[in-house]
């Protein structure tokens, strides 16, 4: 089975005055080498599936990507290769694109019990756990990611997000996002992710 990395991520859009909204994006790529400036982006890796804004929890929350027969089908890889970390990550990627959060932070949470470096693991913990409603714990696991990489892009983008929409801290979300453009100044999304920090500027 082939291993796969799932980085989840946010994509914040401010018009005015108004409140930003949110567009889910979730990355499934098949993991060769990761370029540091684009971790989500690995060779041949598939493209992007984008989602409508919405908040955890909410009625326009994004509908499952997966079946239940995906999911099945990786409870019995998980069966049949047990302790096996791809299978386990491939089980809590499946979970989390059915919506299943309590399920794959379970599953997330085994797989760095075994392999506790792994920092694209860790963040899709941490926007699981934002996806259940829990931010504070979101932001707590974001931040053990960036103990492992402190510059690590999507971590950085995903806890500009939880602290803006979780915790209305608009300059915590700032900081997140400031040190990823000075971190990471090749980061696919560079140039609508300064227009959004301007936006939030002179919204403060």
């Amino acid at each position: 089975m082939p291993q796969t990395d799932h980085y989840r991520s946010f994509m914040m859009f401010v018009a005015g005055a108004a409140a930003a909204s949110l567009v889910f994006v979730a990355l499934d790529a098949t993991k060769k080498t990761r370029s540091p400036a684009a971790p989500a982006a690995t060779t041949n890796s598939t493209p992007p599936s984008s989602m409508p804004a919405a908040m955890p929890g909410s009625a326009g929350e994004p509908a499952p990507l997966v079946t239940e027969a995906d999911i099945s089908a990786a409870r019995e890889a998980v069966e049949k290769l047990p302790g096996d970390i791809d299978a386990m990550t491939h089980l809590a990627n499946q979970l989390f694109d059915g919506k299943r959060y309590d399920e794959c932070i379970a599953w997330y949470r085994k797989v760095l019990e075994k392999k506790p470096q792994d920092v694209g693991v860790s963040t899709d913990l941490g926007t699981a756990l934002w996806y259940s409603g829990k931010p504070d714990q979101a932001i707590a696991q974001f931040e053990k990611s960036l103990a492992l990489n402190p510059t690590h892009p999507q971590t950085l983008f995903n806890m500009g997000i939880v602290k803006l929409h979780g915790k209305s801290d608009a300059k915590g979300a700032l900081e997140a996002w400031e040190k990823l453009i000075q971190t990471n100044p090749n980061y696919p999304q560079a140039a609508e992710l300064k227009s959004q920090i301007a936006a939030l500027k002179q919204m403060m």
